[in-house]
């Protein structure tokens, strides 16, 4: 986890505050522990991973990987696993390459490197910071967010995903809401930005963009997670 500060632009207010990296869902900040946006949205159904899981598990059964349950479900979390280093993987290079501009590795060193070098190639993109913390003393949340950029000459919070096939899927909205408006509070941006998701595939990337940006739909969410935690 990257401890990058968020650099003061003239006339804005700078915020410094202990901050430790993210622990069991948690965020420590002076003392206090904030659940993280990303453990917050796990109160948020996600049925295509369900089908994703389905469908990995019919593969491994066909090809007769598997005799058991318990079989099925070592080889089921290996693929998993494997799933998130290769995001984890380029999460990292593509931070690297937008904080000090580290070297692209090969399309053969990891699949998303093509996807990548194509969102590049077709937006015009200012890099103002990568990979920070955000926090809400208001509402009590915390995060890390991946990007703040200006694109194609619009100024955006920006959540990169990694997916075989670039998709977008529902929730990221609610992430990048919390993030803008964390910012806000914080007195780090002037106002409320449009967020984006850059969803980045082994063929291309796919781009969704969001103008309105109440946290209040963060929120509600957020009630469910803390009623599913017998918090309220």
């Amino acid at each position: 986890m990257s401890d990058t500060k968020f650099v003061k632009v003239e006339g804005e207010k700078q915020e410094k505050k202990k901050f430790s990296n993210r622990s069991n869902g948690t965020y420590t900040i002076e003392g206090k522990q904030y659940p993280s946006v990303t453990t917050i949205l796990q109160a948020v159904s996600k049925p295509a991973l369900i089908n994703w899981a389905c469908f990995e598990g019919w593969k491994i059964g066909v090809a007769g990987k598997a005799k058991s349950y318990s079989e099925l479900m070592i080889a089921f979390k290996k693929i998993s696993d494997d799933a998130k280093t290769r995001g984890s993987t380029a999460h990292d290079f593509i931070e690297n390459y937008f904080k000090i501009g580290s070297k692209l590795p090969s399309v053969e060193e990891n699949e998303y490197v093509f996807g990548f070098k194509k969102f590049l190639v077709d937006n015009t993109i200012k890099p103002l910071h990568v990979e920070f913390q955000i926090h809400s003393d208001k509402h009590q949340y915390a995060g890390t967010c991946d990007f703040h950029a200006i694109i194609n000459e619009v100024e955006y919070i920006i959540d990169f995903k990694t997916n075989k096939y670039a998709r977008v899927y529902p929730d990221v909205e609610l992430q990048l809401n919390a993030y803008s408006n964390a910012l806000c509070e914080m007195g780090l941006i002037k106002s409320v930005l449009p967020t984006m998701c850059i969803a980045i595939g082994p063929k291309g990337y796919s781009v969704k963009t969001w103008k309105d940006n109440n946290v209040e739909k963060f929120l509600n969410v957020y009630k469910v997670w803390k009623w599913q935690k017998g918090i309220i």
